[in-house]
């Protein structure tokens, strides 16, 4: 699999944002493209390029900063 072209912008600009983590929350997530933690979170359940994420709990997703750079990336192709 080939690196997208705004991939490592995207990892840079998330890893200075949330400096020595490696996921963040829903919450983190939506404050970063200024939306909806729903909206996130459809993201995550929808079939078609989701939004990788882990459920931790019934109400919580972790999602790794390096898999949000790559959607990130990826998601407007």
């Amino acid at each position: 699999m080939s690196e997208k072209p705004d991939y490592r912008i995207n990892l840079e600009m998330l890893q200075k944002l949330f400096p020595g983590k490696m996921s963040i929350t829903t919450l983190d997530a939506a404050n970063v493209l200024g939306c909806s933690v729903k909206s996130i979170r459809s993201a995550i359940i929808r079939r078609i390029k989701p939004l990788p994420a882990v459920k931790v709990t019934s109400k919580m997703y972790l999602i790794s900063i390096p898999s949000f750079a790559r959607w990130l990336s990826d998601v407007g192709r």
